[in-house]
């Protein structure tokens, strides 16, 4: 995971002394994640079910996932072996995004999307 990978509000993992922790990025974290860049430290937190949850998702069939986030868009999410492939359901189609596999990834495309934070329910 590289520093320009991550925005103010994205959640990530940390391992500085030896005890990993997750933990959102504030303004005054980005200049030490960008200085250090280093893989060992700052990782990307996997996307789970779990995550969907926490960030408003709801289960709609055995393995998909939907968030509503405006009158006329929506998130479909179905899980393939340890991805997420995410659709965006419009009033005329669905599009087919993109495999998500961290956080961070799903938190920035949706922010890309909407121009809003996307945050813990």
């Amino acid at each position: 995971m590289k520093s320009n990978e991550l925005r103010i509000g994205n959640w990530i993992k940390s391992d500085p002394y030896g005890s990993e922790m997750e933990w959102i990025i504030y303004p005054e974290d980005m200049s030490k994640i960008c200085i250090a860049d280093d893989d060992s430290i700052y990782k990307p937190i996997p996307l789970t079910e779990e995550w969907l949850l926490k960030f408003g998702f709801y289960q709609e069939k055995d393995d998909d996932y939907i968030l509503d986030f405006s009158d006329k868009y929506a998130f479909y999410v179905s899980q393939y072996n340890s991805l997420f492939k995410f659709y965006l359901d419009t009033d005329t189609c669905v599009i087919e995004l993109f495999h998500i596999k961290h956080v961070h990834q799903l938190q920035n495309l949706y922010f890309a999307l909407t121009n809003e934070e996307l945050t813990i329910k």
